[in-house]
């Protein structure tokens, strides 16, 4: 259920960005607010995925196959990799559980798809071929799938490594 939630919220917050853009950039500040309030571990994370996000769809922009009336990315469309990776960091423990080559695929029909909606609503243009821009979506979201669960991955490892030391060292009080 907690997944449903989570990506019913992340589906309303991707559609309030690519339709309401500017205008909604309140709306989209205040919701990565809540989120990050309702899920503080891991801010660091999100923003690592989000600016590595950022730094390839601007790659994308800069070789035009992604066009948004701008010679950079919009910030509603950065708040929109914020609110991705958000996403995707609290879903952590169900995505490194699946294959990494399945949630790869996943994640690279998944992503390609949100670009091509955001076309056809408006939001992005695409300055070649549909096959084209598709096939380097794809391989795009690939890499940012497989980056991302290597992310989180480490992350894990890392959440275990504290959690381990914070029952050891309150096992250790309770023993003095």
């Amino acid at each position: 259920m907690r997944v449903v939630l989570i990506s019913v919220a992340f589906n309303l917050f991707w559609l309030l960005a690519v339709l309401g853009q500017h205008a909604a950039l309140p709306y989209l500040v205040l919701a990565l607010l809540v989120a990050f309030i309702v899920e503080r571990k891991g801010i660091a994370v999100v923003l690592l995925i989000a600016l590595v996000g950022i730094a390839g769809d601007s790659l994308l922009s800069l070789l035009g196959f992604l066009e948004f009336g701008a010679h950079h990315l919009p910030l509603w469309f950065c708040l929109l990799w914020v609110g991705f990776s958000a996403y995707v960091v609290s879903l952590r423990s169900l995505l490194i559980s699946k294959p990494v080559t399945v949630v790869a695929l996943v994640g690279a029909v998944g992503g390609a798809a949100s670009y091509l909606a955001g076309e056809r609503l408006g939001a992005v243009t695409f300055n070649y071929s549909l096959p084209a821009i598709l096939t380097v979506l794809f391989l795009a979201w690939f890499s940012y799938s497989a980056f991302i669960l290597f992310v989180l991955h480490r992350f894990a490892k890392k959440e275990s490594v504290w959690s381990s030391r914070q029952r050891d060292t309150a096992s250790e009080q309770r023993e003095h």
